[in-house]
């Protein structure tokens, strides 16, 4: 993919999350003309291609919608059932799976800090995150 120079543009004819992720990682910017974060460019993904394939994990197929809708599912939860506000920090700790990215972007939807735990940790050593 062609990444434009600032205040530049390029045609993509495959628009997808990983065009958005470069735009977030500031190889690029937004119409505005400000460098965009990850949460934007999944937005951005969802609004453009809301039925199109996100993810692959064996047979199983994720649209960048079903993210979403679970993305918010989490941020809500984080919200109103524990106490979860902007600036607070919320350990995610999970196997590689689907799940961790509802969860990551649900976390960052809440405003929170996420804090990805390494799953090969014993409960014991956790508690000291």
């Amino acid at each position: 993919m062609a990444v434009p120079e600032r205040g530049g543009s390029v045609t993509v004819k495959e628009h997808t999350l990983l065009a958005d992720l470069s735009l977030a990682l500031g190889m690029g910017w937004g119409k505005s003309g400000a460098p965009m974060n990850l949460a934007l460019a999944f937005a951005q993904s969802v609004r453009r291609h809301p039925s199109k394939t996100a993810l692959f994990w064996g047979d199983a197929r994720f649209s960048y919608g079903r993210f979403r809708a679970q993305t918010l599912w989490v941020a809500h939860r984080l919200r109103t059932f524990f106490g979860v506000r902007p600036g607070d920090r919320v350990g995610l700790w999970l196997k590689n799976c689907p799940e961790f990215i509802p969860a990551l972007f649900g976390v960052w939807q809440a405003g929170a800090v996420a804090v990805p735990i390494n799953n090969f940790l014993k409960p014991g050593e956790v508690q000291f995150i």
